[in-house]
């Protein structure tokens, strides 16, 4: 599942901790979205990560967000409580940009600082109807339904637990999911596909193929029930568990050193 590796720097790859460089990460053009979150919490968030050099703009309530070649975090404080969080990825399972590999790189962030993830949802309870009459019991979120379906944009939503949170852990959770994220771009197959919500009816037969893996290593990946008929449910690629990128027991981290600074 790499691309652009030669076997010996591969294994060297794997095999290490991950430091990217700071520089590149501030090309990216984050931007840290404010969406029913506590100020205070929401502002010490920013400190830490301008204290420790990772540049963004700062939005509130999905507005100003950019249209195209950018990377949305959205903060949400209300939808999650008790020391579980949650982290949305994309609800569309057609959308161009790598908002899937984003929502699992964010999973593994707040898992390695020590974060409760209980789940990686591919949109919020609610009920939808496609133009093909397809029932969904999720919806996307708000930050989803502004931007286009065919932009380039990367997002993903996080609705963090009200207890044994701290501002410094999410701050850390994102400066390596934005590390993973960029790692995952730079060497792996970008056009594998990582994420999908079932349809309601959808057997575990037709996301396999969809995956090209087998229904038995679907289930024991993603801990279904041994039945047939998926209900509107988030399923991973199997094959993510041998993508180290997305494994939370490996460090990934963020180069202080060399920091070219730029106005916004």
């Amino acid at each position: 599942m790499y691309n652009n590796l030669e076997n010996s720097e591969m294994m060297d790859c794997i095999l290490s901790d991950k430091v990217i460089d700071m520089n590149d990460i501030n090309e990216m053009n984050v931007v840290l979205n404010d969406n029913n979150c506590s100020d205070s919490f929401f502002s010490s968030i920013c400190d830490y990560l301008e204290r420790d050099g990772v540049r963004f703009i700062a939005t509130k309530n999905d507005s100003n967000l950019p249209t195209d070649n950018g990377i949305i975090i959205t903060i949400d404080q209300q939808y999650s409580s008790g020391t579980n969080s949650l982290v949305f990825a994309p609800f569309s399972n057609t959308r161009f940009g790598f908002s899937d590999s984003f929502a699992l790189a964010m999973r593994a962030g707040m898992l390695e600082n020590g974060c409760q993830v209980a789940s990686l949802i591919g949109g919020k309870v609610g009920y939808k109807v496609d133009e093909f009459g397809n029932i969904s019991t999720l919806v996307p979120t708000s930050t989803e339904k502004i931007i286009d379906e065919n932009s380039d944009i990367s997002f993903v939503t996080v609705s963090i637990g009200t207890q044994r949170v701290t501002p410094e852990m999410i701050a850390k959770s994102i400066e390596s999911g934005l590390a993973r994220q960029k790692f995952f771009l730079d060497h792996y197959d970008v056009q594998t596909d990582l994420v999908y919500r079932a349809n309601l009816g959808e057997s575990v037969q037709d996301v396999s193929n969809y995956f090209g893996t087998t229904p038995e290593a679907l289930i024991e990946y993603n801990h279904l029930p041994d039945k047939n008929v998926l209900n509107s449910q988030t399923i991973i690629n199997p094959g993510v568990e041998e993508m180290e990128v997305f494994n939370p027991t490996i460090p990934y981290s963020l180069s202080k050193e060399n920091i070219v600074h730029k106005s916004l």
